[in-house]
């Protein structure tokens, strides 16, 4: 073994080999000097392995960087390698950062430019009317012509330049996001509405690193700006960067800048962050495919068996999010090894005084730090990551969707495989329960998050969402969801997306249909 460079194995088969040392001195001697020799040879092969993948890493060449150090095998003696590892990966991401950020100015100059010499309209409030007309039937590029020329007039620049924002996002315009964010900073104008108008073109474009940088100017004129401060941060945790959020946090309250209570919690989650995770001391293993990064205390195997599995899963939202994604942005899933770490951890996030288990969570998607957290000792529960894996895309693309859309397509998502429904989810059965008291479509299609969430209620709106959702995909009516999701992700609130879409059905008829077909042994 020690021939064949396999000196994890060979140390393993010595420290199992029967040997008596009172009767077999010889034997133990010989043993313990190879054994030695071993572990000096699977030192240099680790610090070897090491070395390139870093090298690879610091290069963007994450996955080979990985392959170098997946064959090891001897896990205890890799996790400081995948530790230097993963410093050279974030060290690559952010000189990529640093380049695109450069790119990115001088574009968002050139349109600004290009903007300032644009006349202004002879009649104001008749261009407004005409914006607000294109932007109701969706003629965005149109309506970011005539909101230029508005801009222009003094009384109107504010009001144009901040439904120009909304305008470029939804045309896909990310650089023009960017400049009309960047002027209301400036002049202090913009709003909690255009910073919102800004994450979501980080989240959609690789702006992260400019984004960032205009609200820290921004903050240099005037500090006490709440809004800011939070922008900055969730920029941060969506690139989990915790150091980076915490330091902003604690930046701000140096500041004495004044949040809400509900703020406050918030950010007091980032400082904390900054302790919690996987046990100190304990190896921490990585793993890169397609968007994913994956973090484990178990091997470095089984990391790549997680890593691979969610890549496959990853493909099938690809094709229900066929929009552009941040390149930058990694969806990052932490996989314990132990109960225990995973309860902690729940604990720690979620601020409730119950354990991961006892709250029936086999895997969960925290929005609030951006990471799809499961346990090894739980198993894998394909259905389960299928349906956390859903939320998790969906916060990058339409963050404020509401509950029965997230959850009702994340739980038709559980049986599904390539797009194709393989089987009725556990919704289908416990419908006879309810049946009879279930709010209207109606309602549930208003619904706030506080109301579909409610304790006594969510396993009612839990099978309501799911079924209507797997409903409307089996009877051929899927445009609705896909032209439902269309609007959410150029930022229409969820109210004004369900009039848009459902507006126009007899949701009173659809209701019926929906109730035959999911009652036992359909109604009569």
């Amino acid at each position: 073994m020690i021939v064949a460079h396999r000196y994890g194995a060979a140390i393993r088969a010595m420290d199992e080999f029967p040997v008596r040392q009172a009767s077999e001195p010889d034997a133990a001697l010989r043993i313990a000097h190879v054994r030695e020799e071993a572990v000096r040879k699977a030192e240099e092969q680790r610090d070897a392995r090491a070395n390139e993948a870093e090298t690879m890493a610091s290069e963007g060449r994450l996955r080979e960087a990985v392959d170098r150090l997946v064959d090891l095998d001897m896990p205890s003696l890799v996790g400081p390698a995948y530790d230097r590892l993963r410093a050279s990966a974030n060290r690559w991401l952010v000189a990529r950062r640093q380049e695109t950020h450069e790119r990115v100015e001088r574009e968002m100059n050139a349109l600004a430019a290009r903007y300032e010499a644009a006349p202004a309209p002879s009649d104001p409030g008749h261009s407004w009317k005409e914006a607000e007309r294109l932007a109701e039937a969706d003629r965005w590029e149109e309506c970011v012509g005539i909101l230029t020329s508005l801009a222009r007039v003094p009384a109107w620049r504010d009001r144009a330049l901040e439904m120009r924002a909304v305008a470029h996002a939804a045309a896909e315009q990310f650089i023009g996001v960017l400049v009309d964010v960047r002027t209301l900073l400036e002049s202090d104008s913009v709003n909690v509405p255009a910073l919102d108008v800004l994450i979501r073109a980080v989240m959609r474009a690789p702006v992260d690193e400019t984004a960032v940088r205009l609200c820290e100017r921004a903050l240099e004129r005037n500090p006490h700006r709440p809004a800011v401060w939070e922008t900055i941060v969730l920029i941060h945790t969506w690139r989990h960067d915790t150091e980076s959020a915490a330091r902003t946090v604690e930046a701000a309250r140096a500041r004495r800048v004044r949040f809400s209570g509900a703020q406050l919690d918030t950010l007091d989650l980032h400082v904390q962050l900054r302790e919690r995770g996987f046990a100190p001391g304990r190896a921490v293993y990585v793993d890169y495919a397609g968007p994913y990064e994956i973090l484990t205390d178990t091997s470095p195997q089984r990391a790549r068996a997680m890593a691979l599995k969610l890549a496959a899963i990853g493909r099938e939202y690809e094709a229900l999010f066929p929009w552009s994604r941040n390149p930058n942005l990694r969806f990052r899933v932490m996989s314990f090894a132990h109960t225990f770490d995973y309860d902690q951890y729940y604990r720690d996030i979620s601020r409730e005084n119950v354990t991961a288990q006892q709250a029936g969570v086999g895997a969960w998607y925290s929005p609030g730090v951006k990471q799809l957290v499961m346990c090894e000792e739980l198993g894998e529960i394909e259905e389960v990551l299928r349906h956390e894996g859903y939320h998790q895309w969906l916060d990058c693309y339409a963050p404020d969707a509401p509950a029965w859309f997230n959850e009702g397509t994340a739980s038709y998502m559980e049986t599904c495989r390539d797009g194709r429904l393989v089987g009725l989810s556990r919704y289908v059965y416990a419908m006879p329960e309810f049946l009879d008291r279930m709010p209207s479509f109606k309602r549930l299609l208003m619904m706030s998050p506080a109301e579909w969430y409610r304790l006594e209620d969510r396993w009612m709106h839990y099978c309501q969402s799911a079924t209507f959702v797997t409903f409307l995909r089996v009877q051929g009516k899927g445009r609705l969801l896909d032209e439902y999701l269309r609007l959410l992700v150029m930022g229409v609130p969820g109210d004004v997306a369900s009039r848009r879409v459902f507006g126009c059905e007899d949701l009173d008829a659809l209701e019926e249909a929906w109730k035959d077909a999911v009652a036992p042994g359909g109604r009569r």
